[in-house]
């Protein structure tokens, strides 16, 4: 042991010792090694001569310990502490610090540090540190693989359930049941004892293989048992079970579309290929030369029992081919995402073309990156001018076009039935805008735009489908602040009128592909609600700065989350000012008043219907002579008053 630790120690792991034994153990441990080199192991020798008393011994070794448990080689706590108590005496001190040192080699370091074979590591751990071999007799179970049908490419990650998993260390072994060969993955991902996720390895150099399989095993770390054995696909009793799991991938190298064709003797266009379609609510058949929309595919007519041939994995692609006008294929890649094996989506990628390259284009799948299916009865993608393309190809049909949507009404939650605008909301923005129209696309650069004489403000839109999307007004502080801002009966101002319109491209294209606009109907009012004792015609008024509101009442009624109640100067009595039913108990809706604001109840009437509202949350407004109306016609429920200062009662009801 001592001429192997001396051969393979480098002088890079001789200073992680060295930091590791010597520079952490302060006034307990003066161990001070000065210099390591191969073939010096007297050095460790005098580590232990210069430890000074037990103590100092015992913190070497717990570190020594610590270490070994952060590498995995202990399995359970009682383990360690029986290491810890050995450490205490004068020979284990010895012992734990040559241990230290070997698991820094061995344990810690690359494999290849090291120059032995993995059997040799393997018995070298075992014999070395006993512990190490009693982990590996904690032997993983495995259950289910899912997805259980890859592709032959690999590159999908999978998830292995079972139990007895370590978090740490855990392998995946895939066993190709024909070639017989066997490749190793790390899990990429441990969600507990039970789960652990692995990526697929390729096996395309053993051939093309359509419905043959792969054996899935797991094993704790490099000096871990495999939880089976290749080859074991008979009918096994309890007990063998018991010690012989995996579980079983389906392999397939078929191209998106074509079951089996790859080895198929029928001729290209007798074979039996899937019908490809796109999905109304999922995506479109048309969009912008800058790409960006999503189109989702759905297979059917599904051949010889496949679920069908879309196969996750990093390496499921998809791409569009347009007829170049000089010949062959414009190609250009899109961004696959899998859904099912039946179901599929790409992001169309720019038009590819130039000049008179055909616009109207095919979209493909590929399920290693690379290999579509044929696209003509001869074999192939043809000469690429479109012509004797299969009706049964695997393919859909996209057209890059200069497709302008079209908005006619837009909308939110709450909007005065009186307003003359489509939608309003805070001038702070944050208010959801439901935009109804046509021509919209699933696309990346789908947009709403906010245009108005202060400029235009883009925000992101949400494809609900091709008559609907939704998006958020955006905030129009930096153009007006209602805080401060004065208002002014000619402009409106505070207050800001946009039109909205949308977009289907991306920001350097907008300029001639915005929607234009449906007058009022698509005019968003960023605007505060407003209240104002003084205020005109119930009937007319909307909220806005020029059109306030009379009663407090009707702005509460029609505030959403976020939005501010402005209550104006002067003095509010009788309906619609007091007994108020307010949104702010439940919901973030601000009420900002002024000093001179005034509810006066007279009286005769509590501030508030409800229970559990308070006057302090008006926004500063005086309220007075509030209290239980002295006739108490609403014999339905009694209310309790709770005086504040300057007069403010808050009531309670009580039914």
């Amino acid at each position: 042991m001592q001429t192997l630790v001396t051969k393979r120690m480098t002088e890079q792991h001789a200073r992680r010792a060295r930091a590791l034994v010597a520079t952490r153990h302060g006034e307990h441990a003066h161990a001070r090694v000065q210099t390591f080199y191969p073939g010096r192991f007297g050095e460790v020798r005098r580590v232990l001569a210069r430890v000074r008393g037990e103590r100092g011994g015992v913190i070497v070794a717990r570190h020594c310990l610590a270490l070994e448990l952060g590498a995995g080689v202990f399995d359970d706590a009682r383990r360690a502490r029986d290491v810890d108590m050995r450490a205490k005496t004068r020979g284990g001190m010895f012992f734990a610090v040559l241990r230290c040192l070997a698991i820094v080699m061995c344990v810690e370091a690359p494999r290849s540090a090291m120059g032995a074979s993995s059997a040799t590591r393997k018995r070298f751990i075992e014999k070395s540190f006993p512990s190490r071999a009693d982990a590996s007799r904690t032997t993983p179970r495995v259950r289910t693989v899912e997805p259980s049908l890859v592709h032959v490419a690999g590159g999908a990650s999978v998830v292995v359930s079972g139990a007895g998993f370590d978090e740490r260390v855990v392998e995946c072994k895939f066993a190709h049941a024909r070639a017989g060969a066997e490749k190793i993955a790390r899990a990429t991902t441990t969600t507990s004892s039970a789960r652990v996720t692995c990526v697929t390895p390729s096996f395309v150099e053993h051939g093309a293989v359509q419905g043959e399989y792969a054996q899935v095993f797991a094993r704790n770390g490099v000096a871990g048992t495999w939880s089976g054995t290749r080859g074991n696909f008979h009918r096994q009793s309890e007990r063998a079970r018991a010690r012989n799991t995996f579980a079983t991938l389906r392999l397939d190298a078929s191209a998106p579309g074509c079951y089996g064709c790859f080895a198929s003797s029928v001729a290209v266009g007798s074979r039996a290929r899937e019908t490809w379609t796109v999905v109304s609510d999922g995506g479109a058949s048309a969009g912008p030369m800058d790409g960006g929309t999503t189109v989702r595919v759905r297979a059917t007519n599904l051949a010889n029992a496949s679920p069908g041939t879309f196969y996750p994995g990093e390496l499921f692609s998809c791409g569009v081919f347009c007829a170049s006008a000089s010949g062959g294929w414009k190609f250009a890649r899109g961004t696959a995402r899998w859904l099912a094996y039946d179901v599929a989506e790409c992001e169309t990628p720019p038009w590819p073309g130039t000049g008179a390259d055909a616009t109207t284009c095919l979209l493909r799948f590929a399920n290693d990156g690379t290999t579509y299916d044929d696209l003509v009865a001869s074999g192939g993608d043809g000469d690429g001018t479109g012509v004797g393309i299969m009706t049964n190809a695997a393919k859909v049909d996209y057209a890059y076009a200069s497709l302008a949507p079209t908005v006619t009404t837009i909308s939110v939650a709450k909007t005065p039935a009186t307003s003359r605008y489509g939608a309003r909301g805070r001038v702070a923005g944050g208010a959801a805008v439901v935009v109804a129209g046509s021509n919209f696309l699933p696309s990346a650069h789908l947009a709403c735009g906010f245009i108005d004489a202060h400029g235009t403000v883009e925000v992101p839109a949400t494809y609900v489908s091709s008559t609907e999307i939704r998006c958020v007004s955006p905030s129009r502080l930096d153009v007006v602040d209602p805080e401060t801002a004065e208002i002014d009966y000619g402009t409106g101002a505070p207050c800001i009128v946009s039109k909205l319109r949308a977009s289907n491209t991306e920001i350097d294209a907008r300029v001639n592909s915005w929607s234009t606009d449906n007058g009022d109907a698509t005019s968003f009012h960023f605007c505060d609600l407003y209240v104002s004792a003084s205020g005109g015609s119930v009937s007319r008024a909307d909220g806005s700065s020029t059109r306030p509101f009379a009663r407090i009442q009707d702005a509460f009624d029609v505030a959403a989350d976020g939005d501010v109640v402005r209550i104006g100067p002067g003095v509010y009595f009788g309906p619609g000012n007091v007994r108020l039913i307010p949104p702010f108990i439940d919901s973030t809706v601000r009420v900002v008043a002024t000093t001179s604001s005034v509810i006066d109840c007279e009286d005769e009437h509590p501030l508030f219907a409800v229970s559990g509202a308070n006057p302090a949350l008006l926004g500063g407004a005086l309220v007075t002579r509030c209290g239980p109306k002295l006739d108490k016609p609403y014999t339905e429920f009694t209310e309790t008053c709770e005086s504040f200062p300057n007069d403010q009662l808050a009531c309670r009801r009580s039914d």
